[in-house]
C-alpha cells in the first residue's frame, strides 16, 4: 500500500479555497461592479486569472490519485448520497424558512441532482467515474511513448486549438465537461507514472504558474486599458480566460507537480488531512441552488473598498465560507458514520463482483 501523498491533499484544499474565491469576485458580484481601468478592478481580475486553474486541479488529482486505485462503484453511490444529502437537506431548509422560494421544479432539482444537472462538476465527473477503468487500461498499458503522444493530442486538439481558434471546436464547453474532465484524468494519471520532480527543481516548476498567471493577466489588461483597439482582434473576451487555455492549463500542471512533491511538517500533514475530505462539500454547499441564489452580488460593495482592504476582504470571506461549510460537512460526516452509510454502499461492491 503506497504512503498518501498530502501535498496532493494540501492541493485538494487549495484548490478548494480559490474556486471559492472565483464565486465571491463572480458570482459575488465584485467584478461586476468594480470600477473598469481601477487599481482595485486589476487586482480583482488578478485574484480571478491566479484562481482560475483550481478547477483544473482538481480533475488532473483525479487522474493522479486514481490511476493506481480499485475502481468502487461504492465511492460514486457514496458520494451520490452525499450530494442527495445537501440538495434535500437544503431545499427543505428554505421550505420552511422561505415557502414560496421552492416550487415542484425545485424538489425534482433536489431529487434528481445529476440529470437535472445541478452540480456541472459533480454531473461530469459522475459519467466520467464509469470510464475510468477502461482510462485506467489505457494508463497502464500503453507505452511511455504511446502515452506521450496521447497527452500531446490532448494539448493540441482540446487546449491549443480551441484557445487560437478562439472557439469550442471540439465541444468542450471550454472545460464545463466530462470530455474536459476525461482529458485531464489522463494527463493527471500520466504524471503520476512518469513524472518525478526532484527536490532542488521543483522550485523552477512552481515558477511556470506565476508565469502562466502574468500572461494571461496582461491580456486581460491589454483589453481594459490598450489604447487601440485589441477587441478588434478576439472573438470574445480574453481567449486565455477558459479552463482549456494554455496558460490556464499549465498553471494548474505546475500547481500538481509541485504540491506532490511537497515535503509537510507532521503537525501539517494532521491539519491537512482532518480538513481535506470536507473539501468537496465546501462545493456542494455554497453552489447549491439557493444559497447560489443569495450569494449572487452578496459582495459587490467589496468593489468600493481600497486595493488591500479589497483582497484582505475576499480572502477573509472565502475563509469563513470554507470553514463554515466544512464544519456542517463534519457534522454530515458523524450523521454517515451512525446511519453506518460507508458500510451499506459497500455491499454494492459485493453484489457487482458476485456477477
Amino acid at each position: 500500500m503506497q504512503e498518501r501523498n498530502y501535498g496532493i491533499d494540501f492541493l485538494r484544499v487549495i484548490s478548494m479555497f480559490m474556486i471559492v474565491i472565483l464565486h465571491i469576485l463572480g458570482n459575488g458580484g465584485i467584478l461586476a461592479s468594480v470600477q473598469t481601468g481601477s487599481s482595485t478592478y486589476h487586482a480583482s481580475w488578478l485574484m480571478e486569472i491566479a484562481s482560475y486553474c483550481a478547477v483544473n486541479c482538481y480533475a488532473l488529482i483525479s487522474g493522479y490519485v486514481g490511476i493506481y486505485s480499485s475502481h468502487k462503484y461504492s465511492n460514486i453511490l457514496y458520494l451520490w448520497l452525499q450530494v442527495i444529502f445537501y440538495t434535500l437537506s437544503l431545499t427543505l431548509l428554505f421550505y420552511i424558512f422561505s415557502p414560496s422560494s421552492v416550487n415542484i421544479s425545485s424538489w425534482l432539482d433536489a431529487f434528481f441532482p445529476v440529470s437535472r444537472k445541478q452540480y456541472w462538476y459533480f454531473t461530469a465527473y459522475f459519467c466520467m467515474f464509469f470510464f475510468t477503468p477502461y482510462f485506467n487500461y489505457l494508463l497502464n498499458n500503453l507505452s511511455k511513448k504511446e502515452l506521450t503522444s496521447l497527452c500531446l493530442t490532448i494539448l493540441f486538439l482540446l487546449c491549443l486549438l480551441p484557445t487560437l481558434a478562439q472557439s469550442d471546436l471540439f465541444q468542450t464547453s471550454y472545460g464545463y465537461s466530462f470530455l474536459w474532465l476525461s482529458a485531464l484524468y489522463i494527463l493527471g494519471g500520466y504524471i503520476r507514472k512518469y513524472f518525478t520532480v526532484q527536490k532542488r527543481t521543483s522550485h523552477k516548476i512552481i515558477l511556470i504558474y506565476p508565469c502562466c498567471i502574468f500572461i494571461t493577466w496582461m491580456i486581460q489588461y491589454a483589453i481594459d486599458t490598450s489604447s487601440f483597439n485589441i477587441t478588434a482582434l478576439l472573438k470574445s473576451g480574453n481567449p486565455l480566460l477558459t479552463y482549456s487555455s494554455p496558460t490556464i492549463v499549465l498553471s494548474a500542471l505546475s500547481l500538481l507537480l509541485f504540491f506532490s512533491n511537497l515535503n509537510l511538517h507532521p503537525l501539517m500533514k494532521k491539519t491537512i488531512k482532518l480538513i481535506a475530505p470536507f473539501s468537496f462539500s465546501v462545493y456542494l454547499i455554497h453552489t447549491q441552488t439557493f444559497f447560489w441564489y443569495k450569494m449572487t452580488n452578496l459582495f459587490s460593495f467589496y468593489s468600493s473598498f481600497p486595493i488591500f482592504k479589497l483582497i484582505f476582504s475576499v480572502l477573509l470571506t472565502a475563509m469563513f465560507i470554507y470553514i463554515s461549510c466544512s464544519i456542517i460537512d463534519f457534522m454530515r460526516s458523524k450523521l454517515f458514520q451512525l446511519l453506518h452509510i460507508r458500510s451499506l454502499t459497500k455491499k454494492i461492491d459485493s453484489y457487482i463482483s458476485a456477477l
